[in-house]
C-alpha cells in the first residue's frame, strides 16, 4: 500500500504522469493467488505501458531447477490477461491527448524522425 499511496500522491500533483512496468508471468512457484494479487496491483496503479514476458527456463540457472514450474498454457493465459489490461489502459491514456496541443521534446535526430515518418507512410 505504501507504493500505491506514493503514486496517488504524485498523480495528484502530476495527473498526466506516465507509469510503465515490466512484468514476467509464470516464474516458478507463481500461484493463481499471487498472480491475482499482481493483476489487482497493476489494475489499481493503471500502468500506461506494460512490457509483459512469459518466464522461460534457462539451463544452468537456479530458477530452472526450482520446483513448481508453471505450465506454458498458464503462462500464456496470464500473459494474455495482462496484455488485455495494458491495451485498455494504454488506449485510455492516448485518448486523453486527442484534440490537445502539447509541448514535446524530440530525442532523435531529424534524419531518424524523417525515416520513421517514411516507414509509417507519412509525409
Amino acid at each position: 500500500d505504501t507504493i500505491t499511496a506514493l503514486i496517488e500522491k504524485i498523480r495528484n500533483k502530476i495527473p498526466e504522469m506516465t507509469l510503465r512496468t515490466t512484468f514476467i508471468t509464470g516464474f516458478p512457484g507463481e500461484t493463481d493467488k499471487e498472480f491475482e494479487k499482481s493483476y489487482e496491483f497493476c489494475k489499481e496503479i493503471g500502468f500506461m505501458q506494460m512490457h509483459i514476458f512469459k518466464y522461460s527456463i534457462r539451463t544452468g540457472t537456479i530458477a530452472a531447477k526450482m520446483p513448481n514450474q508453471v505450465s506454458d498454457t498458464v503462462k500464456s493465459e496470464r500473459s494474455d490477461v495482462l496484455l488485455d489490461m495494458e491495451a485498455r489502459f494504454s488506449k485510455q491514456y492516448r485518448e486523453m491527448y486527442v484534440g490537445r496541443e502539447v509541448s514535446v521534446l524530440f530525442e532523435e535526430e531529424k534524419e531518424k524522425y524523417e525515416q520513421m515518418k517514411k516507414s509509417l507512410g507519412k509525409k
